[in-house]
């Protein structure tokens, strides 16, 4: 298998606040949180997207879980190629220790979209 770039769907609104309000529930009782206080998403902006996007041969952007040093919960974004590897740029994430992710997202809450 190769990834060619049109992998993934589009969802639905339904689904979408169907999905998130189960993983509130799911995670608020995990964590001993109000549901409207657990980490729902992270924003990233375009500049960092579109670096990812650019780089040669990438076919999208492949996301990984990991837990910070502070024990805070992260999205890891890497471009991928046609043969399902990370590119590893030194060009994106250059200020951070380089290396080709990106990370540290603006954390919703607070950064949310009122409508989730």
């Amino acid at each position: 298998m190769a990834f060619d770039g049109t992998e993934g769907s589009p969802i639905s609104m339904e689904d979408f606040r169907r999905w998130l309000q189960r993983y509130k529930e799911e995670e608020s009782q995990l964590r001993g949180k109000e549901p409207d206080k657990v980490v729902r998403a992270h924003f990233y902006g375009c500049d960092h997207i579109q670096a990812l996007l650019d780089q040669d041969g990438c076919k999208g952007i492949r996301i990984y879980y990991g837990i910070d040093d502070n024990g805070d919960r992260q999205l890891i974004l890497f471009g991928a190629d046609a043969n399902m590897k990370n590119i590893k740029s030194e060009h994106i994430g250059k200020g951070n220790g380089g290396g080709g992710g990106i990370d540290h997202g603006e954390p919703c809450p607070p950064f949310c979209d009122d409508d989730d």
